[in-house]
């Protein structure tokens, strides 16, 4: 009668070893990321015309910006112009309907060696500029520096299942000025009264009324059909030009994208910077504390990275940024992407009309250089801060619970060994 009780026995042991995973769960590193589903994901709103955002992943850099130019013959008189890294969030006044994308806190500001202390401006597109002069050096001049270190965090900003909304055409308040500025004209490579564009545009859209669902079907079609090429000229092309060629880069992907919004009545705009990137490698940018990388320019060659992507306005949402190059990126932002500028085109050298609006990036401006002059530009970060999801680490993840399903298996076996032989 003994026997029942240690086969009993024997099959509850081995059902307790099998519940040994359940404990081991809590401890493995599994990403979670919200669904459509998850209503905790769609929390975040605000006063300010901004909802339905969450911050998914954020990195706080330390960023310094360093300029130096040494005189050794010169001519001319020279402008210089440094966009700010500008806050990007609810609390700046310098932007409005924009969620976090980057926080940014100048810590430090020098210059040395120039005509005129630095003035701050603030162009009619919101983007500030640390400005000054430099006249007729002579090469016992001293070099002119410029100096500047930041705090930044980059805000991985994405939004929920906001194309289930209830938001049409005719929630736009076409009164509002960021239709003057980022919709109702037709401009130089953003050409919104091209017949060849405008039919593009209504076919893609069909009979989509929703601005989000309109957007997301512009990106991904604007993502398919150009071919990313680099090796076109350094100017802009603009829309047409891309629709014509069918390829383009950064640039020709949010011109075109921006163009074809405009049409529909949606206001867009082109957003430029630099990324943050390791050299080294092609995978995923997800760099730990004390990761630091330095960009130089020389007046020849850069291996700094411009980068250029897209904002558009939805009502009630604000503004959702977007990568045009990848479907999948058209409602969300990144942690590796420093913004300098926002708004139209940036006239490229100024004239009597756009003097303060001439760049995309930084940009020395007027004069004549010559002889031996030596320019330095570094644009340099340090991570200080991370806070990015887990990956998932499949290998990781398996090979505990195989040695677990292992010791099962052996004790089990061991057990029936035993009972089998009383």
């Amino acid at each position: 009668m003994k026997k029942p009780n240690k086969i009993y026995s024997g099959i509850f042991l081995i059902f307790c070893l099998t519940l040994l995973p359940l404990f081991y769960l809590p401890y493995i590193n599994i990403t979670y990321l919200p669904t459509i589903s998850d209503n905790s994901y769609l929390k975040i709103s605000s006063d300010d015309g901004v909802s339905n955002y969450s911050i998914a992943q954020s990195i706080t850099y330390e960023v310094a910006i360093n300029f130096t130019l040494d005189q050794l013959i010169l001519t001319g008189s020279y402008f210089f112009k440094f966009p700010r890294l500008n806050d990007r969030d609810l609390d700046s006044p310098l932007t409005e309907y924009c969620p976090p994308f980057q926080d940014s806190e100048l810590l430090y500001l020098s210059k040395s060696g120039a005509g005129t202390d630095p003035w701050y401006y603030i162009d009619e597109f919101n983007n500030s500029y640390d400005i000054f002069n430099a006249s007729v050096m002579t090469a016992a001049s001293p070099p002119i520096n410029f100096h500047c270190l930041y705090n930044i965090t980059l805000n991985e900003v994405a939004f929920g299942d906001i194309q289930k909304l209830d938001i049409d055409m005719s929630d736009y308040d076409v009164y509002d000025p960021m239709f003057n500025f980022y919709c109702n004209n037709s401009e130089q490579y953003y050409e919104t009264n091209n017949t060849a564009l405008i039919a593009k545009s209504n076919e893609i859209v069909g009979s989509s009324t929703n601005p989000m669902e309109i957007a997301q079907k512009i990106s991904s079609w604007v993502s398919s059909y150009l071919t990313y090429d680099n090796t076109g000229p350094a100017q802009e092309i603009g829309a047409l030009a891309a629709y014509n060629t069918g390829k383009g880069d950064c640039s020709e992907f949010s011109t075109l994208m921006i163009t074809l919004l405009r049409i529909q009545g949606i206001p867009a705009r082109k957003v430029t910077g630099y990324l943050a990137y390791d050299p080294t490698t092609t995978s995923t940018f997800r760099p730990p504390v004390g990761y630091s990388q330095s960009f130089t320019y020389d007046g020849v060659t850069s291996d700094l990275l411009g980068h250029a992507w897209v904002e558009y306005y939805i009502p009630t949402i604000g503004w959702i940024s977007c990568e045009p190059q990848v479907p999948s990126l058209y409602k969300t932002s990144s942690y590796s992407r420093f913004t300098h500028n926002i708004g139209a085109w940036f006239l490229f050298p100024k004239n009597a009309t756009h003097y303060y609006n001439d760049s995309e990036f930084n940009r020395i401006i007027g004069g004549t250089y010559s002889g031996s002059n030596n320019i330095n530009y570094t644009f340099s970060y340090t991570v200080v801060a991370v806070n990015l999801i887990p990956e998932f680490d499949l290998l990781a993840f398996l090979i505990p619970i195989v040695i677990i399903v292992g010791v099962i298996a052996l004790v089990g076996l061991v057990i029936y060994i035993i009972i089998k032989k009383t």
